[in-house]
């Protein structure tokens, strides 16, 4: 099924974790924050959103940063049958 290969692909090129998100040390907790955007077929990203926010706009800004930091992504798998997939990204602070 081509659109379960864009997921398995999605998520073995997640583009952060935790480790790799730089945040404000003094923020100890905060709700998730959740990004959409396109993934082309090339590996770019298009159309990065926060669709929900943790309230914290130095984290927000920082899942953003870490996003458009680890693009371009590996290239969607030929096999996938449309130009782009759309990816959703969520991140939860743990300390």
């Amino acid at each position: 099924a081509p659109h379960a290969q864009s997921a398995a692909h999605a998520a073995q090129s997640s583009p952060a974790s935790a480790s790799h998100v730089p945040f404000p040390q003094r923020v100890q907790t905060a709700p998730e924050v959740i990004a959409t955007f396109e993934l082309l077929r090339d590996g770019r990203v298009r159309n990065l959103k926060i669709v929900q926010t943790s309230g914290v706009s130095t984290l927000d800004y920082s899942v953003q940063r870490a996003i458009l930091e680890a693009s371009p992504f590996p290239p969607i798998p030929a096999g996938f049958d449309r130009d782009s997939a759309r990816v959703e990204f969520w991140f939860e602070l743990r300390r």
